[in-house]
């Protein structure tokens, strides 16, 4: 793939992944697709890796169970042959705590053979633990 598909690609991820449509999103992804947030898994359910298409259904799963996004922010995206680089700032609720935290972050996603390949997320967790803790 160009880098400007690559791009393309990621920016379709995002445009499906907030109007809802799941199994759209998930049309996206390689099957053995790597998913990886730097959160710890024991106090943030969603954090840690996860593999494939099933791993990442329960990403979003636990996500959606566990936080509500306030604000969602895309500020810019940086490609280069298959990878693609997106910062970003996002404000998020803790359901459990009603504590937010409300990071910047990096997101470097390598696409291969048409589909996204790997998520790799790159923010502060100090925050997040934070805002999950009662």
């Amino acid at each position: 793939m160009t880098t400007q598909e690559s791009l393309e690609l990621v920016q379709q991820f995002y445009a499906t992944i907030g109007s809802g449509d799941i199994e759209a999103t998930l049309n996206l992804l390689a099957n053995d697709v790597e998913w990886e947030t730097p959160f710890p898994r024991e106090i943030v359910p969603h954090g840690g890796k996860w593999h494939g298409k099933e791993g990442v259904t329960e990403f979003f799963s636990l996500l959606n169970q566990n936080v509500e996004f306030q604000q969602f922010e895309l500020k810019n995206f940086i490609a280069q042959d298959n990878q693609v680089a997106v910062v970003g700032h996002f404000k998020v609720l803790v359901k459990a705590t009603g504590r937010y935290y409300e990071p910047d972050t990096v997101v470097i996603w390598t696409v291969e053979h048409g589909k996204i390949k790997q998520f790799r997320e790159f923010t502060d967790t100090t925050q997040a633990v934070s805002a999950f803790r009662a």
